[in-house]
């Protein structure tokens, strides 16, 4: 044991804890003692060893190990944090921890660790309605998968599904109210907001008994439902019909924000044509609101 190289480790531990000398020792050795031990101008007891080792949450063993590098001791620690996090299906926290992560952290098993986090991560983002940041993570959860030798193709289309339809309804940092002339991506993931925009843009085709058929068919929430009857009677001429509703749905909480910014933008345009400029007005306030959801 190199008293040196045993002094230069905890006095480097101790620094990455933001320890003082005297907050490490306590009451159970003194601050000069410490400092010589620190120098290497002496070696601690055993149980003195134990009392630093047990402060530093360290073992022993890798305290006395002259060939033991902090380096390696910083990679097990972040490792075994992020695997924890990541059993306990903390994804979001998970994720924020490997994107601090150092590159040659990483092994096989990490990158796909990454992989996932970053796609579940995604999901809860992009159904809390935050465009912005699904978006990046998505990506990011592709990348990771390219980057490991295991196989994640399924993770890696599914991901790419997503990113597909959120820069469908989110192009150029606006969302879309309009999908006349835009074309859907040819495969959608299983998620309520890219049904619901499915049939939106069906009635914006022309297509609406189509929209309405498989309206009756599809397993959506009766928000989405309700949205997508106020699109038909609005194709239909029933602009009180569709007003009633947009009214009603433009309180929910439950909608997707891609399909509340819909119900926006149609009963703003509904107001404009009634000259209630005051609703228009209040429409065109919660467009923006939107906006900085998706923005997040």
């Amino acid at each position: 044991m190199n008293a040196e190289n045993l002094g230069a480790k905890i006095r480097a531990l101790r620094k990455r804890f933001g320890m003082t000398q005297s907050e490490l020792c306590g009451d159970f050795i003194t601050r000069n003692m410490l400092s010589r031990i620190e120098t290497g101008a002496a070696l601690p007891s055993l149980e003195t060893l134990l009392y630093i080792a047990n402060r530093l949450e360290i073992s022993p063993g890798w305290l006395i190990d002259d060939d033991a590098e902090l380096s390696g001791y910083e990679k097990e620690r972040l490792l075994s944090a992020v695997k924890d996090l990541y059993k306990e299906k903390k994804f979001a926290e998970c994720a924020l921890d490997l994107r601090n992560t150092p590159d040659e952290f990483f092994d096989d098993e990490l990158f796909a660790i990454a992989a996932d986090c970053m796609y579940e991560a995604a999901l809860s983002h992009l159904y809390a309605g935050h465009m912005t940041s699904a978006e990046e993570l998505f990506t990011l959860s592709i990348e990771y998968a390219e980057r490991g030798l295991l196989r994640l193709r399924p993770l890696q289309e599914w991901a790419a599904l997503y990113l597909d339809y959120i820069r469908y309804v989110y192009s150029g940092s606006k969302l879309r109210d309009d999908f006349t002339g835009a074309e859907m991506p040819k495969r959608l993931p299983p998620y309520e907001g890219a049904e619901c925009l499915r049939l939106n843009k069906l009635i914006k085709d022309g297509k609406p008994e189509l929209a309405r058929a498989l309206l009756d068919i599809l397993p959506l929430r009766q928000e989405c439902v309700e949205q997508v009857l106020a699109a038909l009677a609005l194709a239909f001429g029933d602009t009180e019909g569709a007003e009633r509703r947009y009214r009603e749905l433009i309180k929910s909480a439950e909608l997707p924000v891609e399909v509340l910014y819909i119900v926006c933008s149609e009963l703003e345009q509904l107001a404009r044509q009634k000259e209630n400029y005051r609703l228009a007005y209040s429409c065109a306030e919660k467009k923006l609101e939107l906006l900085g959801i998706a923005g997040k």
